[in-house]
């Protein structure tokens, strides 16, 4: 009984790093390219995109291949929401990128 008492113990104190960590994250910046997104200075382009789901204000890119976006491309617009959600509708219309309005699991 122990033993599980200190597993569930270690488990909680990891969750609550790694949203600490995620909390004090700098901003990610976008730069638009034209068949490419770069974030966090990582370059992902549109043929490896299943999906831009967006949750709320958080948006998140779920590359192919997996369930859900990861939280390194997850993201939330600072200045301006409504023209940088233009501006991504735009890209990902050009691109043949799907947008997607749906919950998904972060740790945001």
């Amino acid at each position: 009984m122990d033993y599980i008492i200190v597993v569930l113990l270690v488990i909680l104190i990891v969750l609550l790093v790694l949203s600490i960590v995620n909390a004090l994250r700098p901003a990610a910046e976008i730069k638009w390219g034209t068949d490419s997104l770069q974030i966090r200075g990582e370059t992902i382009y549109a043929q490896r995109i299943q999906a831009i789901q967006i949750d709320g204000p958080v948006v998140g890119i779920k590359p192919v291949g997996k369930r859900i976006p990861p939280m390194r491309l997850t993201f939330r617009f600072i200045d301006d929401r409504a023209q940088s959600m233009k501006e991504l509708n735009h890209w990902a219309e050009a691109n043949g990128v799907k947008l997607t309005y749906k919950r998904y699991v972060k740790w945001m």
